[in-house]
């Protein structure tokens, strides 16, 4: 009995695999990746001191183990991460590194975000240069990743609008859009309603996290004065909320590892988003989020789908195809 449980386990484990290796084996969008939750670990490690490489390793451990009290403390990986990337020369080594990673796992399109920073007072403009740098070291024919710059809800409105100047400017240069993140129950929307409507104006697009938390109390006045382009997350929406999403037909950025270690909902299976693009074919993209932190790529999430709807490889293309057209490029 015991050599046949452990067949059925090792033939089980060689399925897994072969389907896995055929889904990295087609050409994949990432739409919804923060570069401070994406440096890859071996970079990281090579870069970091004993302590910061020890605290980063326990606090990666602890959201992987499930064990995080709760969705805020999901954040405090990216301080850590930040005192490690403390150039600009590391976010460009940083920046190449992650997209070799991608480029290896058949990655082909890809919006990365991140706030800008002004690092060792080399201004927020240099941030932003070097992961243009970056990105133009590693970038190989047939592999485009462009640039979505973030705001937080709580950003200081001077940064708020240093960040827009610098979208409009590089718009036509790799910046593809205006990505609202962070903290979701800090700070105030309506301090970034006008930046955003002014890049709107220029052109640029904009993703708005929602949904992240039970907290959100104004979901359904952010949706309507943002007026987002695409929305992340949404697994814990109000029926008012919903309804606006589903109503506008808003695509969403569904990050299924991250929304159960993040404490957003409690299993794959009851992210509501995989159903509702199965039933009633509302626009979705299926995306990593920060994949250090989760321990996770797209081809992973997407086996994850494949799993739970039951789809061979030619539903997973479709879902993929779907996804692209969803690119704000």
């Amino acid at each position: 009995t015991l050599n046949i449980n452990l067949y059925v386990i090792i033939m089980q484990h060689l399925v897994h695999v072969a389907e896995l290796n055929e889904i990295e084996a087609i050409s994949k969008c990432e739409l919804h990746i923060h570069l401070g939750g994406s440096y890859p670990y071996d970079f990281l490690k090579n870069i970091a001191n004993e302590d910061e490489l020890a605290d980063l390793d326990s606090k990666r451990l602890k959201c992987l183990n499930n064990q995080l009290d709760s969705y805020h403390e999901a954040f405090s990986l990216f301080p850590l991460v930040s005192r490690i990337v403390n150039t600009n020369k590391r976010v460009r080594d940083g920046m190449a590194s992650l997209c070799i990673a991608l480029q290896n796992e058949n990655v082909t399109y890809v919006e990365m975000r991140s706030g800008l920073k002004n690092l060792n007072a080399e201004g927020y403009e240099s941030y932003l240069l070097a992961m243009f740098e970056g990105i133009s070291m590693a970038c190989k024919p047939g592999f485009e990743c462009t640039v979505i710059l973030s705001l937080r809800r709580d950003t200081p409105p001077d940064v708020v609008v240093t960040t827009v100047d610098l979208a409009i400017k590089y718009k036509y240069k790799g910046v593809v859009g205006i990505d609202i993140s962070g903290d979701s129950t800090l700070g105030d929307f309506t301090q970034l309603a006008e930046q955003v409507c002014r890049a709107r104006k220029n052109g640029l697009p904009l993703t708005l996290h929602i949904g992240e938390s039970q907290h959100e109390y104004r979901q359904i006045e952010e949706l309507k004065s943002l007026q987002p382009e695409r929305v992340g997350h949404c697994v814990l929406l109000s029926d008012k909320a919903l309804s606006w999403i589903l109503t506008h037909r808003i695509p969403v950025e569904v990050c299924l590892t991250s929304s159960v270690l993040a404490k957003m909902t409690s299993n794959h299976q009851d992210h509501p988003w995989m159903q509702r693009w199965r039933n009633c074919g509302h626009p979705i993209a299926i995306c990593t989020d920060d994949p250090l932190i989760f321990n996770t790529t797209v081809s992973k999430e997407l086996k994850l789908v494949a799993d739970h709807l039951q789809l061979g490889i030619k539903d997973i293309q479709i879902l993929v195809d779907q996804s692209m057209k969803l690119r704000f490029r």
